[in-house]
């Protein structure tokens, strides 16, 4: 058995142009060596195939049986690797590939409603494994491989630890029952400020913390009554009460 640790690849390689155009000049140009490197290379094959490959016929060069028998191995061969090393093409119609995604709350709330129906159409293969994920500053989940994509809020500026692009942008909104007396006309920053709040409070949670650091450099602070981890328990025991929940207008 042959032991390929010992034969230099880039031989089938030129062989491959030289028993294609059956010329060596020729044959180095097809794959950007000098002539005399092709003829050096032609030498070495001939001892590695125990075969002259390539002769002259009168004015023209011809290719022995054996080069022609070994043709279209050689295409094959040069097929395999090129499928080999070339990046996998993909195809959400047939991909059975589990992508883990990393999401906010908020993310959930405003992008798997309109992402699943979209894949079950589009990519019905396709698994996701959805992990809780509030900032997007840290990049060790993702040169971890714990997570593929991470979709969640930024300000201001992109993070510099991440390639990333933006989605949609979202603003601020109040919320509360729709008999509060503060909801029958537009909201002054005094009536914000006596008001009873309803706060809703997770670990790196950059919008809430936003605000109230918003509300400090104007000399402010907000009357926060109740403080809650989630926001969909927040948004479900708002009716009835006199409280106000300052979100986003994608959730409001």
């Amino acid at each position: 058995m042959t032991d390929l640790s010992r034969i230099n690849l880039n031989l089938i390689v030129a062989l491959d142009a030289l028993i294609t155009e059956k010329h060596v000049t020729r044959a180095g140009e097809r794959i950007h060596i000098s002539q005399s490197a092709m003829s050096a290379i032609l030498a070495q094959l001939r001892l590695l195939f125990n075969d002259p490959l390539l002769v002259r016929d009168g004015k023209a060069m011809t290719i022995t049986p054996k080069a022609a028998a070994l043709q279209p191995k050689i295409k094959q061969v040069l097929q395999q690797i090129n499928q080999l090393v070339a990046p996998t093409e993909f195809n959400p119609k047939t991909s059975t590939r589990t992508f883990y995604i990393g999401m906010s709350d908020y993310a959930e709330f405003i992008v798997l409603p309109k992402l699943l129906p979209l894949l079950s159409i589009e990519a019905p293969g396709i698994r996701l494994k959805i992990k809780h994920l509030n900032g997007l500053d840290r990049k060790e989940p993702f040169i971890e491989k714990q997570l593929d994509l991470g979709i969640g809020v930024t300000f201001d500026k992109k993070s510099e630890a991440l390639d990333s692009e933006a989605l949609f942008i979202d603003r601020t909104a109040c919320l509360a029952d729709k008999d509060h007396p503060l909801m029958q006309r537009p909201l002054q920053l005094d009536e914000y400020l006596q008001a009873q709040h309803m706060v809703v409070v997770f670990p790196e949670a950059p919008f809430q913390s936003r605000i109230d650091t918003r509300l400090k450099q104007l000399g402010h602070q907000r009357n926060a009554i109740i403080t809650l981890s989630h926001m969909l328990p927040a948004l479900h025991a708002l009716k009835n009460t006199p409280y106000l929940l300052t979100t986003t207008t994608l959730i409001a």
